[in-house]
């Protein structure tokens, strides 16, 4: 009887740390997603400064939350999407609009594919 009680007790444990991770790293990369967008049009209307500010926001958040998705994943699609923000950083304080947009759509386009690995699917879990 304790080796049920101690079983179901561990799935438990088991199916909120997935939960919670699913929760964080879905939000992470929706917020993510918000600041890239807001830096490339802020980008496009003038305004480097504040897209400069959303870069680094983006990125730090990407950071803060970088570890703990490599638990879950293996480390391309996480690296992928740092090594592109730190590449539309670069082109932005160099001043290079036409890559920085580039890249700000690739990472969106990175970023939507990460969130797609994210959602329980057959797809997903085969």
């Amino acid at each position: 009887m304790n080796r049920i009680i101690g079983t179901i007790i561990i799935l438990i444990i088991t199916i909120a740390l997935v939960t919670t991770e699913f929760v964080i790293n879905t939000n992470t990369a929706s917020s993510v997603n918000e600041k890239i967008y807001n830096a490339d049009i802020m980008a496009s209307n003038g305004r480097v400064d504040e897209a400069e500010y959303n870069m680094n926001e983006a990125l730090k958040e990407w950071d803060d939350h970088s570890q703990s998705m490599l638990l879950f994943y293996s480390h391309q699609k996480p690296d992928e999407i740092e090594e592109s923000i730190h590449k539309a950083k670069s082109y932005l304080d160099s001043e290079e609009m036409s890559l920085f947009h580039a890249e700000c759509k690739l990472i969106l386009i990175r970023l939507k594919q990460f969130n797609d690995l994210e959602y329980p699917s057959i797809k997903n879990i085969l």
